[in-house]
């Protein structure tokens, strides 16, 4: 009888899982000297290349010390095949920045100086499976 039970919440759990996790996740790394801020947008139909960074600062934007990375844990939900095919133009898109805008007026005048202020980062599938889903900052 708890053979049957197990077998059954487990085929329960197998079905409700998502069949679309792909096995890599994107890593960051700052090979520069000092801390670095970065962003990009989770809406993959937003905010990628060609598009730009949104006008309202964003919820979450993440750090990087000089010499180290972030991410790569394994799996990604949906695969970056899927995210790919939703992106606007076939380019994934992150936004550095040296500086933490702390307030709306911080990042407005971030957007305003955008060439100087921000480099942007686009990345196709291809280069990110050749660098082994690393993105590199600069």
């Amino acid at each position: 009888m708890k053979k049957s039970i197990l077998l059954i919440v487990l085929s329960v759990f197998l079905w409700a899982c998502p069949s679309d996790i792909g096995s890599e996740s994107i890593a960051i790394k700052n090979n520069s000297d000092h801390i670095i801020y970065f962003w990009y947008s989770s809406e993959y139909e937003k905010f990628h290349f060609p598009n730009s960074l949104p006008t309202n600062i964003p919820l979450i934007i993440n750090s990087i010390d000089a010499g180290t990375g972030t991410g790569g844990s394994a799996g990604q939900y949906p695969s970056w095949q899927k995210i790919f095919s939703r992106l606007p133009g076939d380019k994934f898109t992150v936004y550095f920045f040296e500086t933490y805008p702390e307030t709306q007026e911080e990042w407005d005048e971030l957007l305003e100086n955008e060439q100087e202020k921000v480099y942007r980062k686009d990345v196709t599938y291809e280069e990110l499976q050749a660098t082994d889903f690393y993105i590199y900052y600069p």
